[in-house]
């Protein structure tokens, strides 16, 4: 929600606040994409795009796609498979599309044409699933509820209720504010949009309504598991490890997301964000009596 602006209801709750394409200090202008020279693992080989305006998910469908998709434009990107499309200016776009919850998205492009917006996610669709499908199960889950997203957009976007948060939230503050007579203006209805991305599943009122795909409804056990036990083929895994070596140790000690500091030894740097086990961790515990 956003008061003061051309619609009471907005899809990006980001969009307002981002002001460049590119910029490298997030702290003073806020970017899509902030460039900043810091690839928190191996310099020679690694360099991070960080991404900033994606907006807090509740619903695992809209996060499924925003990582999902994002994954495979990076893919695409890598291959040189990209469509050729060139927005006339990424920012007012994002901004007018956060604008416009009924459409229509038409967004001009560098060639001084006009294109729909959904559209043009097909391509970007088309060009992934020429490239990916059948590659492995999550792939093909993705590229699967993407068609269907971008479909339903095209046609009946009130059916992604359950499925993409911009849409289910306004159709549950319209149906909130049918029934107790309130408009958008209404303190009640700020409360609401802040129960709506409640971190308790239990109060969170998009949850509620979710309509999760098979494959991607994670089981609560797994859930909780996740939260104890890093993943198994990234950095994660050995830093975990070491931490829960640390703790019940007398020393100060600092964990990064590549580099651990402990008092008394030198730095141990994990450079390489998919080894799960480097072998100079040992020895660095070693030196700590921690094995």
């Amino acid at each position: 929600m956003r008061h003061g602006t051309d619609s009471h209801f907005q899809i990006s709750q980001r969009a307002d606040y981002i002001n460049n394409d590119l910029f490298e200090w997030v702290q003073f202008n806020r970017a899509i994409i902030n460039t900043r020279d810091e690839p928190l693992a191996d310099a020679r080989k690694y360099r991070r795009l960080h991404l900033l305006h994606g907006d807090t998910n509740v619903l695992p469908t809209s996060l499924l796609l925003k990582v999902g998709t994002t994954a495979l434009v990076l893919d695409l990107l890598e291959m040189d498979r990209l469509p050729k499309i060139v927005l006339a200016d990424a920012v007012m776009t994002f901004r007018n599309l956060s604008h416009q919850p009924d459409g229509p998205w038409l967004v001009p492009l560098a060639d001084g044409r006009c294109a729909n917006a959904v559209e043009l996610l097909f391509k970007f669709l088309e060009a992934g699933r020429n490239e990916f499908l059948g590659r492995d199960m999550e792939t093909d889950v993705i590229l699967r509820v993407w068609e269907e997203v971008l479909s339903a957009l095209a046609t009946r976007p009130e059916i992604l209720v359950g499925k993409v948060d911009w849409i289910t939230k306004r159709w549950l503050f319209r149906q909130f504010m049918e029934r107790e007579n309130i408009n958008w203006n209404d303190p009640w209805l700020k409360a609401q949009d802040l129960e709506f991305h409640h971190v308790d599943p239990a109060r969170n009122l998009g949850m509620a309504l979710a309509q999760t795909p098979f494959a991607w409804d994670i089981p609560p056990s797994d859930i909780a598991d996740a939260m104890r036990a890093a993943p198994v083929n990234t950095r994660a895994q050995a830093r975990s490890r070491i931490m829960k070596m640390l703790k019940n140790q007398h020393i100060r000690y600092f964990v990064d997301w590549e580099v651990i500091d402990a008092e008394g030894v030198n730095s141990l740097n994990l450079l390489n964000p998919f080894d799960a086990s480097p072998e100079e961790a040992d020895s660095w515990a070693r030196q700590l009596n921690l094995i």
